[in-house]
């Protein structure tokens, strides 16, 4: 539903009239106006079952969207993510949602390999973290994101547990 509504593309104006969403203020501004990229992280580990194997499948399967979607774009470093996106922001003005699910699976099907969880969050944090051409990033998961050790590279998320929904109760039916 996320990528529904912000990514551009779409005409999901009909899919939101008549829900709260919709009386908001912000509706119009937001509506289908951003780039949108969605990942499964649970499908990439399985399939690749190493943290470079899954940044590298990542990586070609965003060129190839780039190139769907972008054509004629200039993409000069097609060896980074964060590189490739930023090009097509710089072509677009789009800012990216990047909504990923599972994002937690490295840490519950690796549970002793540290080293493996340590490159995962520095992709994700050199990929997401201040970076111009990130509008909002949604991550789901069963694990709480700052529970890490020391390491805490994802320190740009607020967190929203579904047992304490707090202000976002009326939207997730709890």
């Amino acid at each position: 539903m996320l990528c529904a509504y912000y990514g551009c593309g779409w005409e999901t104006r009909d899919l939101f009239s008549g829900l709260m969403i919709s009386t908001d203020t912000s509706f119009d501004a937001h509506l289908n106006n951003y780039n949108s990229l969605f990942l499964n992280m649970q499908e990439f580990f399985s399939s690749t079952g190493l943290i470079e194997e899954m940044v590298s499948l990542i990586l070609e399967l965003t060129l190839k969207d780039a190139k769907e979607d972008f054509e004629g774009i200039e993409i000069y470093n097609k060896t980074r993510i964060e590189q490739v996106m930023r090009d097509i922001f710089k072509h677009t003005g789009r800012r990216f949602v990047v909504v990923i699910d599972e994002w937690d699976c490295m840490f519950r099907e690796y549970k002793d390999d540290l080293e493996s969880q340590k490159r995962y969050l520095d992709f994700l944090r050199l990929w997401l973290k201040d970076k111009e051409y990130i509008a909002l990033a949604y991550m789901t998961g069963i694990l709480p994101i700052k529970n890490y050790g020391t390491h805490i590279a994802l320190n740009m998320f607020a967190e929203y547990p579904m047992l304490q929904p707090r202000r976002f109760a009326p939207y997730f039916g709890l």
